[in-house]
């Protein structure tokens, strides 16, 4: 996808991504203004489209609610909270003994052999995990999952006010498509408010339309060109 964008604009590895986590050893971080300023500072960059992919869909918000010379927004797709996806992959009955013991401030002991437990059945809820403490730099599921919940767009979302594009799939194995119209209902001050779902016959239901990245390449652009 880079290959699109590269005349046209900057791609960078922040905190938790690529070279900075691998190589720099720097954990994600939901203030995704600061490393955006860094960036537009060193460039000089003054007006910029910032398109955030995955879990960048939730990072993007945060950085265009601090940082306006951002002046339009792509959340390709959609992640208004994370701790909302990863939880989604858990059983209810443990989804209600993780808001207990975060209600409760404990320190997670049942919750990390639960979550060890079910890592061993699917593979699914280990990717998630094991991906999230790497990135976010956490000891033990319990941590992973608590700190999760910093990267929520619910507060953020009404200092954002650019032109913002959401992208969904109808299927998302991540991202449940209620929350689509959750993360519009937030953004009350943008200046224009854009959504797509894209569907199965468009082989884009998938998360960050895999399947038919070129359709998902194709709506950004068009937006791009039509809002100014």
């Amino acid at each position: 996808m880079m290959l699109v964008y590269r005349d046209a604009g900057i791609y960078f590895d922040g905190p938790g991504q690529g070279h900075a986590l691998e190589k720099n050893k720097m954990p994600l971080t939901s203030q995704w203004e600061k490393p955006v300023k860094v960036i537009l500072d060193y460039f000089n960059a003054t007006e910029v489209t910032a398109i955030g992919m995955s879990l960048g869909g939730n990072l993007v918000l945060h950085a265009a609610a601090f940082e306006k010379r951002i002046k339009k927004v792509v959340c390709f797709d959609i992640l208004p909270s994370l701790f909302n996806c990863v939880t989604r992959q858990l059983p209810e009955s443990l989804k209600k003994q993780i808001s207990t013991d975060l209600d409760k401030n404990e320190n997670g002991t049942a919750i990390n052999a639960a979550l060890n437990d079910l890592m061993q059945q699917s593979l699914m809820v280990q990717w998630a995990i094991r991906q999230g403490m790497h990135v976010l730099g956490t000891k033990t599921p319990y941590d992973f999952i608590k700190q999760a919940l910093t990267y929520d767009t619910n507060e953020i979302s009404a200092l954002v006010n650019q032109d913002v594009l959401l992208l969904a799939g109808q299927d998302d194995h991540y991202v449940a498509l209620d929350q689509l119209p959750l993360q519009m209902s937030t953004l009350s001050n943008a200046h224009s408010l854009t959504a797509r779902i894209f569907t199965d016959k468009e082989a884009a239901a998938n998360h960050c339309q895999l399947g038919n990245l070129g359709l998902a390449i194709s709506t950004i652009l068009n937006w791009l060109n039509q809002v100014q």
